[in-house]
């Protein structure tokens, strides 16, 4: 009987690991992207899909950061967290107090994902992780199950003001980032924007990048593949909420916890 206990605690854990998984598209939803005057915004903390969102479950062994960056500084945003509970959604406040471009940037604590082969293969196709797949291929392990140590990474951007600042166009330091080329509130009448996916501080080529609207139900998901500078392309509308996604997975050697190590990384903008 306590054999058959664990079996099915074991299995349990397994399919809650395979379900946080499944839903995997995480971001950063403030309550505005767009403010005139000194603001506190709260700021959500959401996953899944655009069709099926909820709140993320936010608590402190969670968090390993979530930061203001603007022209002029850093400022830690740890002590306004309020973590998930039985009848809150977690949030952190934005509190804004100049004109120019703020970025929200959070980055998670290691979590570990065990998916049978089916799913696992279908993830990494899904996700564009066609390095990964090969790598399953030459080692004999594409029928195996996948497991993996991840992260999420996430920036929104909000604009304060009518200040276009460039403190946007830089890099923050994730480990996976995206970062817009063109300032995402000033792209002009073409509504263009290119942006660059850097790992480890360096341009990511071939990564897969996803663009969704958050609002527009009508709007058709764009892929893109970076070019050998790290950088895609998109056109968007200067209405709505828009989320940027990417995923990166890399081998790991000698790891007793996982076969891969996974960044999720997401840009939030909104009009």
């Amino acid at each position: 009987m306590k054999t058959f206990i664990r079996f099915i605690g074991i299995t349990a854990f397994l399919m809650l690991l395979s379900s946080q998984a499944s839903s995997h598209d995480f971001w950063l939803k403030p309550a505005k992207f767009r403010v005139e005057q000194a603001s506190n915004i709260p700021v959500q903390f959401r996953i899944g899909h655009k069709d099926s969102a909820e709140p993320w479950g936010l608590r402190w062994d969670r968090v390993v950061s979530i930061r203001q960056y603007h022209s002029t500084g850093v400022t830690d945003m740890s002590s306004t967290l309020v973590p998930s509970g039985n009848l809150t959604q977690g949030i952190a406040t934005a509190n804004i107090e100049e004109d120019g471009t703020i970025i929200i940037g959070f980055e998670s604590y290691h979590s570990v994902s065990v998916l049978g082969p089916e799913k696992f293969n279908g993830y990494l196709e899904t996700e564009g992780l066609d390095h990964i797949i090969e790598f399953r291929n030459q080692n004999g392990s594409f029928e195996d199950a996948g497991t993996e140590i991840y992260s999420r990474k996430a920036k929104a951007m909000i604009q304060s003001g009518s200040n276009i600042t460039d403190n946007a166009l830089k890099p923050i330091g994730q480990t996976l980032e995206i970062v817009p080329l063109d300032h995402p509130y000033d792209l002009g009448s073409s509504n263009e924007i290119r942006v660059q996916v850097l790992y480890k501080g360096k341009a990511l080529a071939n990564s897969k990048i996803k663009l969704v609207s958050l609002t527009d139900e009508t709007f058709a998901d764009q892929f893109m593949r970076t070019n050998n500078q790290g950088i895609a392309t998109f056109k968007i509308n200067d209405t709505g909420e828009w989320r940027f996604n990417t995923v990166w997975s890399m081998p790991l050697n000698g790891n007793n916890r996982a076969d891969f190590e996974t960044y999720f990384s997401s840009l939030t903008i909104g009009y």
